[in-house]
């Protein structure tokens, strides 16, 4: 019965940062190029667009941004995934 359900592609990974603070900087840098999306900031982003959705947050308990992206097509969500990492990368001062 599920199997005929189509499932979102689901790609987990995480960012290292020197500090929470720098961190938080990346975050907002992430809701400036996204602002015209609908977004949720609760705990760091969520943007939602008509083919994908994304969360980026700083982790409570490591010096680390987590990143979930979710898109109906492989090519979509690595797309996606490859933008936001530019995003934070160029905010942290890193080469993406």
């Amino acid at each position: 019965l599920y199997d005929s359900i189509e499932k979102p592609v689901i790609i987990r990974t995480r960012v290292h940062i020197p500090s929470r603070e720098k961190g938080l900087e990346a975050i907002e840098a992430v809701k400036k190029r996204y602002t015209n999306y609908n977004r949720i900031e609760i705990d760091g982003v969520k943007v939602m667009g008509d083919d994908f959705a994304f969360l980026a947050r700083v982790s409570g308990t490591e010096p680390i941004i987590r990143v979930m992206v979710e898109a109906w097509s492989q090519e979509k969500a690595e797309a996606i995934l490859k933008e936001v990492l530019t995003v934070l990368k160029e905010a942290l001062g890193e080469a993406a």
